[in-house]
């Protein structure tokens, strides 16, 4: 796999009442947003692909990441690693690929992991909001 995090140059770190940006001095714990770009030939890994969400070790524990979007519409989950590991938590991605061009299916069905190897991830830009210190 050969996708990238790196901090998203839209936002700061906000915080309290008056929204003024936290000084790193004060307090252990970090918050972040991150984008992670898969490469062109990326493929699915079965269980989860590996994400690296300690950005050159200033983040080694996990306590939080809420995935905000994503450019495919799959269903993502980030799941944390032993311990919130930040080098070592997996995203899972679901989806269900509707081949019925008459549009006659109309039962729900529930989205299941893709399948290993798939190459929907291609090209797969996330924004993953990361707690952690």
């Amino acid at each position: 796999m050969a996708n990238t995090v790196a901090v998203n140059s839209d936002w700061q770190n906000l915080t309290g009442k008056t929204l003024s940006i936290q000084s790193e001095l004060t307090s252990k714990l970090k918050t972040t947003v991150v984008d992670v770009t898969f490469a062109a030939g990326d493929t699915y890994s079965t269980n989860g692909v590996t994400i690296d969400l300690s950005l050159g070790g200033r983040i080694s524990t996990i306590i939080e990441a809420s995935i905000i979007s994503n450019d495919k519409g799959l269903l993502l989950e980030y799941v944390p690693a032993a311990l919130g590991a930040a080098a070592t938590g997996k995203v899972k991605c679901f989806g269900y690929i509707n081949d019925d061009s008459a549009g006659t299916n109309t039962t729900p069905e529930a989205f299941s992991e893709l399948a290993a190897s798939s190459a929907i991830v291609n090209s797969l830009a996330i924004k993953v909001r990361v707690v952690g210190f």
